[in-house]
């Protein structure tokens, strides 16, 4: 048997051009493959996974044309079956990577799964069959000639027939045996001995046996390899199908529109993938947005009020609307108007993405953020600017994006820009004819974006301090303050340790339970928690769960690890240092050491910061007497009011002002401005002090009226509370005069949440 596979010097010319342009295709579709997945996931839902899927599919059918060609194709259609040979393996091994890079390599369940298992077992067994196809014949041509059975069986039935005949003493010659095996033979008719017989009948049979076996190597491999091919074209139309019904999977921005709040995805369901960040974010103010107590009862009062001026004739059309509500439950205020939830719904009412108020979907469905037409001053504010993605595309910061059978995913510079958080984080209320900014709440973008006049932090990320662990951090600046370190030093050692800020382990994107989704990080990108920390924190146990639900157990130690994490960022904000002090007076310097905005920031009018002076007749020892910032001579508790009219307090907080009663207001919709400073105590609110730039160190000097005979120690501390006492009292006198009692008694609940936090201090002895 010749071997049609080989020339006589090996590999012939013709399979050696075959093999080299397959190889340059193969390295071309590579190239193609790893070139897009910079920028998308390497999936089969993404605009290269289906044209590169339709190229599989093509090839695949045209692989298949091959045993029609073979069984029933012979006598039409043109070519050796050889070459048809070659021609299937070639377009099989096409097929197969084409298809590998259609699904990114990946095995995720489903029908598209088993597709891939079998054509696996199709292209494996191919390759073993060409492989057998490669050695077999050469094999046989070497031993028995040939794999005609039959015909050998046939060769030994007549021989068989033969040594009956010899043994019953009839006469055989050997031309009768030779003519068996070449009908034209003419060898000489001497007489066949039974021994010589006997030795062809047997070597026969060997022959038979070694046929068989090679038989059965090159034909068993079809047993598997033809029903698995047959699998892969019953399942290739019922994948294809399946992907093409399921929208959220098969989406090209052509299928799916997110119009309605009850489109967007529950966090809890990004938990089965991500349960890391979930439980990071669960945690924070972001995922309680809508639900915090004093934005809901806050929202309710400006919300009633503006309807019934609107309802009165006073307002013509909204002013403030639902400024507050649509950052702080993002989706439920999302596409068309007609779809919105009611400003006034209750959290536990809302579809579960708007339900946890800045949920997954509310940053990572992102599409751009880009600047207001028009606005020098506030660029981006109110969540105005942002181009939500209307389909299931979820945007994230690590170019080496995984691929998932949950949703698309695309690499986005957005969502580490600053901008993103500027969306929200400057608000303002707008004239609502001209929509032009007329009263600024918050623009803590801007002050990060200018920096101090000392020092600019506008080359770090928000998330730099807002989303790391600062317990390293923390310890250092405990350490400066221990060594009374100059405040200008402390800042040169603060600055590069947030730069650098890292997790503390090796880290990837995705977790438990889906360990196949996860991958590290790409070089120079950080994964950021999701843990949003402010200065905010639960005031409610029933916070983030309800009593109705099982997780609510969890609430304990959601608000501990909350708590801590807002303790160190508010213990890294500050410093302070004593330069002089005496019986009635004490200089100090008080710095922003490391925040990139404003000390206090974010809504200033809602933040007490104070100082507080206080003496002590030993040298150690914490029999310490308040001199000023206190309530007669003890520390404030967090329970007790800030008296603000005290002499000589510096108090760093704004004043929402209500310029029509020459008052302070706690409603935004009734304010004229937010004063601050000078702009404070010319208004009558004598406390106030200028909030501090970034990296900005001020001399304070602080003067008190009480006295203590012969002090050795002077302490200064900076003292922080997240809401006034009067903040939320004056909430609680709105819902008396409304006769809501529920709403008054609920408001006057969280003074007793409150806590004060010591963010730095400095002491001296005299």
């Amino acid at each position: 048997m010749d071997n049609k596979y080989f020339n006589q010097q090996g590999l012939g010319k013709g399979f050696l051009a075959v093999i080299v342009c397959l190889l340059l295709l193969i390295t071309a579709l590579g190239v193609f493959y790893f070139s897009q997945t910079q920028t998308e996931p390497s999936r089969g839902y993404t605009v290269t996974g289906v044209v590169l899927g339709i190229v599989a599919v093509l090839l695949l059918l045209l692989d298949g044309f091959y045993a029609w060609r073979k069984r029933l194709g012979q006598e039409f259609l043109f070519g050796r079956l050889r070459t048809w040979l070659w021609m299937h393996v070639i377009v099989a091994i096409l097929a197969f990577v084409t298809a590998g890079f259609h699904a990114g390599w990946h095995l995720d369940g489903g029908i598209g799964s088993w597709l891939m298992g079998f054509l696996i077992l199709t292209f494996l067994s191919g390759l073993y069959g060409w492989w057998v196809y490669l050695r077999v014949p050469r094999k046989v041509n070497q031993t028995v000639g040939n794999l005609a059975i039959l015909a050998t069986q046939k060769q030994l039935q007549a021989s068989e027939r033969l040594y009956e005949r010899l043994k019953l003493g009839f006469p055989v010659s050997e031309r009768e045996l030779a003519q068996i095996f070449d009908p034209k033979s003419m060898v000489e008719e001497r007489p066949l001995s039974l021994e010589k017989l006997d030795s062809s009948i047997e070597k026969i049979k060997q022959k038979i046996a070694k046929q068989k076996s090679l038989k059965r190597q090159l034909r068993t491999w079809l047993y598997l390899h033809i029903p698995a091919a047959i699998l892969v074209f019953v399942l290739l139309p019922i994948h294809i199908a399946d992907q093409i019904l399921v929208k959220d999977v098969f989406d090209l921005n052509l299928t799916q529109t997110f119009n309605t709040p009850a489109h967007y995805a529950d966090p809890a369901s990004c938990a089965e993938c991500h349960q890391t960040q979930y439980n990071e974010w669960i945690g924070s103010m972001h995922a309680h947005a809508v639900a915090s107590p004093v934005t809901e009862l806050q929202n309710y009062l400006v919300v009633l009020k503006e309807r019934e001026l609107l309802a009165s004739g006073q307002l013509k059309q909204p002013v403030v609307g639902d400024l507050c509500v649509k950052c702080h439950a993002p989706t439920g205020y999302l596409g068309n108007a007609k779809n919105h939830e009611d400003i006034l719904i209750s959290a536990q009412d809302r579809e579960p993405a708007s339900r946890f108020g800045v949920s997954c979907v509310s940053c990572h469905q992102i599409e751009s953020v880009t600047a207001l037409a028009g606005e020098a001053e506030f660029p981006y504010r109110n969540i105005r600017n942002i181009k939500i993605d209307d389909t299931a595309i979820m945007r994230g910061q690590n170019k080496r994006i995984v691929g998932n059978a949950a949703h698309q995913s695309r690499f986005s510079a957005t969502i580490s820009n600053p901008v993103l958080c500027a969306s929200c984080h400057t608000v303002a209320v707008e004239d609502p004819k001209t929509h032009k900014a007329v009263l600024p709440l918050q623009d803590t973008y801007s002050e990060w974006l200018t920096g101090g006049k000392n020092f600019s932090w506008n080359d770090t990320h928000c998330m730099s301090c807002h989303n790391m662990p600062l317990d390293n951090i923390v310890a250092e600046v405990k350490k400066m303050q221990q060594q009374r370190l100059p405040l200008k030093q402390r800042l040169q050692r603060i600055k590069p340790l947030i730069q650098q800020n890292k997790l503390a382990n090796k880290d990837t994107f995705s977790a438990d339970p889906a360990q196949t989704y996860d991958t590290e990080i790409s070089s120079g990108v950080r994964r950021f928690q999701h843990t949003f920390t402010g200065v905010d924190y639960h005031l409610e146990a029933q916070q983030p769960f309800t009593k109705s639900e099982d997780e609510f157990v969890k609430n304990s130690g959601i608000h501990s690890r909350t708590n801590k994490r807002m303790d160190n960022l508010l213990k890294i904000s500050s410093a302070i240092k004593i330069k002089t002090a005496s019986r009635n007076s004490v200089t100090v310097d008080v710095m922003n050491l490391a925040t990139g905005h404003h000390l206090p920031a974010g809504f200033a009018f809602a933040r007490e910061m104070w100082l507080e002076v206080a003496a002590s007749p030993s040298r150690s020892g914490d029999d310490w007497v308040v001199l000023l910032g206190g309530d007669n001579q003890h520390a404030l508790s967090a329970t007790q009011a800030l008296n603000k009219k005290e002499k000589g307090l510096k108090n760093f907080q704004a004043v929402l002002f209500d310029g029509t009663k020459g008052k302070e207001t706690v409603l935004q919709n009734e304010a004229t401005a937010v004063l601050k400073g000078k702009d404070a105590v010319k208004a009558g609110f004598k406390d106030r002090e200028k909030f501090l730039l970034p990296a900005e160190i001020r001399r304070l000097t602080l003067r008190f009226k009480q006295r203590l005979n012969n002090p050795k120690r002077i302490r200064v501390r900076l003292r922080f509370r997240n809401y006034p006492i009067e903040f939320i009292e004056g909430l609680a006198l709105r819902f008396d005069k409304l006769g809501d009692t529920q709403r008054a008694a609920r408001s006057r609940a969280l003074i007793k949440q409150l806590k004060i936090i010591e963010i730095a201090e400095d002491e001296v002895g005299l």
